[in-house]
């Protein structure tokens, strides 16, 4: 069998969104492209990963229709970087039986699911509603989010944009959407791939210390100034989990010179036998009156149970940092 071109398989597998319910709409899209040989794909290492979707690699196919017309996605216009289960909602015309999702200019192809029930509240129109999380591979900031509707025969209508903004893991005081917001002069964060609970430990040249027992370190010469640094968050605690697995030293102004020593330590294994780390600096720049953040990787390594500190040791050293 010969291989079908990307529009011939959108429209076969639009057909089967016609005839299959929500549930059968992977499996009925899978076995169309099996069926013709061409290799499947789940969208695991898309930057956008669409709930109950069907990913298809490529572009989605156009015919410069007026219809089916779709609105923009009612959605939060900012998003946290890696969030898990954004839901994004709206109406399209009723000729449509599929509607297309992706983000412009990042992956490698594009997400397809049922155009959904008819709504009661718009004539003439289908409402559509579906979770999605973003992966690590859609960086922070502004992206557009485009979406189609497709008719009966895999037809697409005009394209929809709406901009969303992705805030950055690492604290930025929102720099990543409004590049005139000046971030922290300098983050010190440490990043880590299992359930564990990891603590960073920033040392100063002072001996002075920042880690989850003491998180910040006064002004010495303003006590109700704000803290030289501060640890924004002390994650996964106690095994308890928060999907970040990153922990995040901030200076909000650059701090004293010398040499800023960092280590990671294993306070609890949570049931992980090993846990992969790495560490990182971004410092602030500045171009007229836009802020911009540079990074660089500092180095990582594996903790294993037998290296478990719980707070005794500052840890495992990983780099120093200076500042001058």
């Amino acid at each position: 069998m010969s291989v079908l071109s990307t529009e011939t398989l959108g429209r076969g597998a639009l057909r089967a969104v016609r005839r299959a319910s929500v549930g059968g709409l992977v499996a009925s899209a899978i076995g169309l492209v099996m069926a013709c040989g061409v290799p499947s794909t789940i969208g695991a290492d898309e930057p956008l990963s669409v709930e109950r979707g069907q990913f298809f690699e490529g572009e989605w196919p156009e015919s410069g229709k007026d219809t089916p017309r779709i609105t923009t996605p009612v959605v939060s216009t900012v998003l946290r970087e890696r969030l898990r289960g954004a839901n994004f909602s709206g109406i399209v015309s009723d000729d449509a039986t599929a509607v297309g999702v992706r983000i412009d200019g990042y992956g490698s192809g594009y997400w397809l699911l049922p155009s959904g029930a008819r709504d009661a509240q718009s004539p003439n129109s289908l409402a559509y509603s579906f979770n999605a999380d973003l992966q690590g591979s859609l960086p922070a900031g502004r992206h557009t989010l485009q979406l189609v509707g497709f008719d009966k025969d895999g037809l697409a209508g005009p394209v929809s944009e709406s901009t969303i903004c992705v805030t950055s893991l690492r604290p930025d005081n929102g720099n990543a959407c409004n590049p005139q917001v000046a971030p922290p002069a300098l983050v010190l964060s440490l990043e880590w791939d299992s359930p564990a609970d990891l603590d960073i430990t920033v040392v100063f040249p002072t001996g002075e210390i920042v880690t989850a027992g003491r998180p910040g370190v006064l002004n010495p010469d303003d006590a109700a100034a704000p803290p030289i640094a501060r640890l924004v968050s002390d994650a996964n605690t106690d095994c308890r989990q928060d999907s970040r697995q990153r922990e995040d030293v901030v200076f909000e102004r650059l701090p004293p010179k010398g040499k800023y020593s960092i280590y990671a330590s294993l306070y609890r294994s949570c049931g992980a036998t090993s846990v992969s780390y790495s560490a990182s600096y971004a410092s602030r720049t500045q171009s007229g009156d836009t802020y911009g953040v540079r990074t660089r990787d500092l180095g990582g390594g594996v903790l294993t149970t037998e290296q478990f500190q719980r707070g005794s040791e500052l840890g495992t050293f990983i780099a120093q940092v200076k500042v001058q």
